[in-house]
């Protein structure tokens, strides 16, 4: 929350914290062979904003030395669930149908699953329109994850049809009785979004309000690194 609000020094005194963890095996759990820890860093790793290191963890995906078979959808769904992956994710499934089915098209990696979580936060006209013709021209016959998740999509555009403006509204009220009561001197949209509870339901599993909002100090730097420590060392 600190971090997530610019409070200085914050980043620098979590970065310090996370080198210290990292340079500590004993409580390192990176490499974890429990599977509940490994959960929970696969589905933190996904709260990045920075495109560049989830387009290279949805790589990951169908990688099995990196990511196992079994984890590949659960992991592509969080990145999907981040506003930033969303999209991200989406072109990536397109993109790799063909080699998905093909590698993927057995044992525990759920189809329906995948379509259903990558699709979730679909709710213009655009996106379904495309959705539409992905789904016939490279989904094959329609199957029930598909036409439910059409019909999820068509009844989140009605939603907000019928919600944008009514929202934006009560965030002005809000924002204007906040500057009012406390007469603090903060952007807009941080006053606005600072009092929104719900926004952390917006965000994938194992999330924090660091992630939040991608114009914060956090930005969730912390846990990137974790990607970054990855990456293959350019030669000397």
């Amino acid at each position: 929350m600190a971090c997530s609000t610019g409070v200085d020094g914050c980043k620098e005194l979590t970065s310090g914290w996370f080198t210290e963890w990292m340079n500590n095996p004993a409580v390192n759990k990176y490499n974890a062979t429990i599977a509940s820890e490994a959960d929970k860093l696969m589905s933190a790793l996904s709260c990045s904003k920075k495109p560049w290191l989830l387009n290279r963890y949805l790589e990951y995906c169908l990688d099995p030395k990196k990511i196992r078979k079994q984890d590949a959808t659960s992991t592509i769904i969080s990145i999907a669930s981040n506003s930033v992956g969303q999209p991200l994710a989406w072109d990536f499934v397109r993109s790799r149908w063909d080699y998905i089915f093909n590698e993927y098209g057995g044992g525990s990696f759920s189809f329906g699953g995948l379509i259903s979580g990558v699709t979730r936060r679909f709710s213009s006209e655009f996106e379904y329109k495309q959705f539409k013709a992905d789904n016939a021209a490279n989904f094959g016959s329609g199957t029930a994850a598909l036409e439910q998740a059409l019909e999820r999509t068509k009844a989140n555009m009605k939603w907000v049809a019928l919600n944008k403006k009514p929202v934006l509204d009560w965030f002005e009220i809000k924002h204007k009785e906040t500057s009012s009561e406390h007469d603090m001197n903060i952007p807009d949209k941080r006053a606005a979004l600072g009092s929104c509870s719900w926004r952390e339901s917006l965000l994938p599993a194992g999330c924090s309000s660091l992630s939040a909002d991608p114009g914060t100090a956090a930005d969730f730097g912390v846990l990137e690194q974790i990607l970054m420590l990855s990456a293959p060392k350019p030669p000397r």
